[in-house]
C-alpha cells in the first residue's frame, strides 16, 4: 500500500503512539521501499554508515543500492515492511551519537499542515528569558523555564510566576527585544519551501504576541497563535491576558486545522522542543523534536538534535492542500 492508498482518520484514531513498540498505522501499513537518512559532520557520518550497514545485515535486510553521500548528509534505500523499517529505525536512533537518524518510506509523504512552536525552535532564544535579562533577573528565570520546558512545572503556574518577575518593563524595552529576535539556523529556508509549496503554516506559541507576530511576518506564517502580554500605560503589569496557551491549545490548533483541510495524519508536520510541544507532537504523522528537551524525545522517532531545519526540505515533500469542503 502506498501513502496516498492511506484511509484519511480522524481525530483520535489518527494519533500516532509513543517512539515504542507501537507503530504509527501509515508506517505499518507499507511495504516496500524505505529510506534511511544519516545527517552530521563528515568525521562522524562514516562510521554510522558502516555501524548501519553492519546493523541491516545483522537483522537480514539487504539495501537496494549503495549509500549517496554528501559532506553533510548520506542516504540508503532498503526493503521492509512498516514494522522492521520502524523497528531497525528505534535501534539505530538508540544507537547513535553525533548524527540524526531518518527513516521514511521512499514514497514520502506530502506535507500539507506545518505547525511549529517558536521559542528554541524557529528561533534561538526563549523569548520570555531574553525579557528577563532587559531587567537584570535573566539567570533566575531561565531556571524556571528550564524546568518547565523539561515538565518538571507546570507550565501555567511557571509562566505566570515569570511574567510576574518582568512588572514594569517598558513597551520601548519590549519592542527593542523583539527587533534582536535571531531566527533558528534553516527556518527561513524550511518554511520559504513550504510556502512555496502551498502548505498551509501555523506558529503556536507558549510565549509573547509581540515575537510571534514579528517572527510570522519574517517568515511568511499564515497564523500566529500566541500569549498576550498585559500592558498599562505602555509597560508590562506582570500578567498574561487570557486565554493562555497551554499544551493542550497546541494540540487544539493543529487538529482544528487538520480537520478544517480534511488532511490525514501523515499529511501533517509538527515541530517543536518543549514538554509543552509534546501533545501535538504525538498527534501529527510527522512530530519533529527540535534540538528537544530529554522529556520530548519518547513522544516521536523524528529528531533534529545535530542537522538544522532545512534539513526537513530534503527529507519530506511540501504540497498544497485542498481547499475545505
Amino acid at each position: 500500500m502506498s501513502i496516498t492508498q492511506l484511509p484519511r482518520l480522524r481525530s483520535g484514531d489518527a494519533a500516532q503512539a509513543p517512539f515504542s513498540d507501537s507503530v504509527p498505522y501509515w508506517v505499518e501499513a507499507i511495504t516496500g521501499e524505505f529510506e534511511i537518512r544519516l545527517a552530521g559532520d563528515d568525521s562522524v557520518l562514516s562510521e554510522a554508515k558502516k555501524s548501519t550497514t553492519g546493523l541491516l545485515a545483522r537483522v537480514g535486510l539487504t539495501s537496494t543500492g549503495d549509500w549517496i553521500t554528501d559532506d553533510t548528509h548520506c542516504a540508503l534505500s532498503i526493503y521492509a515492511d512498516g514494522r522492521r523499517a520502524w523497528h531497525l529505525w528505534q535501534t539505530l536512533w538508540r544507537a547513535k551519537e553525533a548524527v540524526d537518524v531518518w527513516v521514511m518510506p521512499i514514497d514520502k509523504p506530502v506535507v500539507k499542515l506545518l505547525v511549529c512552536d517558536m521559542d528554541s525552535t524557529l528561533i534561538t532564544t526563549e523569548s520570555l528569558d531574553e525579557l528577563a535579562a532587559h531587567v537584570g533577573i535573566g539567570e533566575q528565570v531561565a531556571t524556571i523555564t528550564a524546568r518547565a520546558m523539561n515538565g518538571e512545572l507546570d507550565f501555567v503556574a511557571a509562566l505566570n510566576e515569570r511574567v510576574a518577575l518582568l512588572a514594569g518593563l517598558s513597551l520601548q524595552q519590549l519592542n527593542a527585544c523583539v527587533q534582536h529576535t535571531e531566527l533558528s539556523q534553516g527556518a527561513k529556508t524550511l518554511l520559504d519551501a513550504a510556502n512555496t509549496g502551498g502548505t498551509r503554516t501555523v506558529l503556536i506559541s507558549g510565549g509573547f504576541t509581540h515575537f510571534a507576530d514579528h517572527v510570522g511576518r519574517l517568515l511568511d506564517v499564515d497564523r500566529v497563535v500566541a500569549n498576550t502580554l498585559a500592558l498599562d500605560n505602555n509597560a508590562l503589569t506582570g500578567l498574561v491576558s487570557p486565554p493562555i496557551v497551554t499544551q493542550a491549545t497546541k494540540l487544539d490548533v493543529l487538529r482544528e486545522e487538520r480537520e478544517r483541510l480534511n488532511l490525514a495524519p501523515h499529511e501533517v508536520c509538527a515541530i517543536g522542543d518543549g514538554a509543552n510541544d509534546m501533545a501535538m507532537l504525538g498527534e501529527a504523522g510527522v512530530g519533529v523534536a527540535y534540538r528537544a528537551k530529554p522529556v520530548v524525545h519518547g513522544a516521536t522517532p523524528w529528531h533534529l538534535d545535530h542537522a538544522p531545519l532545512d534539513r526537513l526540505t530534503d527529507w519530506l515533500d511540501f504540497g498544497r492542500a485542498a481547499p475545505p469542503q
